[in-house]
């Protein structure tokens, strides 16, 4: 349990070492770009907070399907483990993102699916993660 605990405190320390808004640098968070999140996306990893509990799926089980015209993901969950945190049942969902208001020096935006508070958003490369990871939330990691 304790090295599940290492792990968490490494990730938030990496994630919050490596965002820096400095001239030079200008937000190496990689800021959300309009159609980025666009198109099908894999849950690989969840993580929920002070429990410190990890499930890893593999990819194809559980897809995000985000469609920018009309601000909608689609779920298609196929785990059927009673046991593991899956973040979002089977179905189709609003989203918005916003500019982050309650801690913007840790992340640019955060985004809300339907009524639920996913946290910050973050898209680099093929990764787009969303946390909440610093409040004892969660940090859901999706994959192309």
């Amino acid at each position: 349990m304790k090295k599940v605990h290492i792990c968490i405190f490494c990730i938030i320390a990496l994630l919050v070492l490596s965002c820096n808004n400095s001239e030079s640098s200008h937000n190496n968070c990689h800021p959300y770009q309009p159609n980025a999140i666009e198109g099908k996306w894999n849950l690989v990893e969840a993580i929920t907070g002070f429990s410190s509990f990890i499930t890893n799926y593999p990819v194809g089980k559980i897809t995000w399907n985000f469609n920018t015209s009309n601000n909608s993901v689609t779920i298609i969950n196929n785990n059927t483990d009673p046991n593991t945190y899956d973040v979002l049942e089977t179905g189709t969902y609003n989203y918005s993102i916003v500019n982050n208001p309650s801690n913007p020096e840790y992340c640019n935006q955060s985004i809300t699916i339907d009524t639920y508070n996913m946290g910050c958003l973050t898209i680099s490369n093929n990764t787009l993660t969303m946390s909440t990871i610093e409040v004892d939330g969660v940090l859901v990691k999706l994959i192309r």
